[in-house]
């Protein structure tokens, strides 16, 4: 029998883990422990995190991942983006769910178009390609949750990564 990933909600803030964790090569890494859940129950801590990349990690920063027990990078980057920072920790298997960039593009093409780029403009192309995420990657979201349930049962954290923020969610 696998442990629930949350616990009953009797852990006070003033004990909790820091939810930010400092690391050099590896902007806002930060646990996603502590957060509520169903039925009074709260996230467990140092058990996901999320971060931009870890392809720039320093010598510190990796024994940081080896002490919470990191094993696996959930790595949403387009492919262009990972290729340009592969994470070079050899205990972490890097799954590779890529969600290619939108953003820039359709700025460009609006450009492009000749119509004026306001901030009204900017915040539409920002919301459509947010909806977009979940519209056109349904694939890769999927994947992701499949392999978090897979592991559920071991006792070994995991990371997961966000295309266009370049943002990393790290399991154990």
């Amino acid at each position: 029998m696998t442990e629930p990933m949350t616990e009953p909600m009797t852990e006070l803030m003033s004990d909790s883990p820091a939810r930010h964790l400092n690391l050099a090569g590896a902007s806002n890494f930060r646990d996603l422990g502590g957060y509520p859940a169903r039925d009074g129950r709260i996230v467990r801590w140092r058990q996901i995190f999320r971060s931009n990349h870890l392809g720039h990690l320093t010598a510190d920063d990796v024994e940081v991942l080896r002490g919470l027990g990191v094993k696996s990078a959930f790595d949403f980057r387009g492919t262009e983006e990972r290729a340009a920072a592969l994470c070079g920790v050899e205990e972490i298997v890097v799954h590779s769910l890529p969600i290619e960039p939108t953003v820039v593009a359709a700025l460009r093409a609006r450009l492009a178009s000749g119509a004026s780029l306001t901030s009204a403009a900017a915040l539409d192309v920002m919301r459509d390609s947010y909806r977009n995420y979940v519209r056109h990657n349904t694939q890769n979201f999927r994947a992701l949750f499949a392999h978090l349930l897979e592991d559920r049962g071991l006792a070994e954290p995991q990371a997961d990564v966000d295309g266009e923020d370049q943002q990393h969610r790290h399991q154990r």
